[in-house]
């Protein structure tokens, strides 16, 4: 099966692929993109509630293709949970995080997604948080 963290990472702020039409360019310190860095280090940060629960949305799209067959099987799904999250170590660096922020942030809709998002980043708990975002992201999975 195709790396599921990276497959997760960059559909985090849930219209990545939407916003991936333009090539990334150098992106300073930008409303849009401090906003992105904010919600992918709450991701970082609530980690063991959001990853779950990304794995859910993307299970119940069945996305990537196949995922839906995996979680189905006798553990599948804490299989897929515990990929996700050894993939997840290296995807949710600064350095992976920074990457993807310039892109989005560079893109057509990057400030209206990021300023969603952060409304999300700005929940009270982790669980709040998640509720709030995994939807957002749900629609481009």
């Amino acid at each position: 099966m195709r790396r599921l963290a990276l497959s997760l990472a960059v559909s985090a702020l849930a219209v990545v692929a939407v916003l991936a039409s333009r090539p990334a360019a150098a992106t300073s310190a930008t409303p849009a993109k401090e906003a992105c860095v904010k919600t992918f280090q709450r991701q970082r940060t609530c980690t063991d509630a959001f990853i779950p629960a990304l794995v859910d949305a993307r299970v119940s799209v069945n996305k990537p293709k196949g995922i839906a067959e995996e979680a189905a099987k006798p553990g599948g799904r804490d299989a897929l949970i515990k990929q996700a999250l050894e993939e997840w170590k290296t995807d949710s660096t600064d350095t992976a995080i920074d990457a993807t922020c310039t892109r989005i942030a560079s893109s057509p809709r990057g400030p209206a997604v990021s300023a969603m998002a952060a409304q999300c980043a700005a929940a009270a708990d982790c669980a709040a948080f998640v509720q709030c975002v995994v939807p957002l992201m749900k629609p481009s999975l």
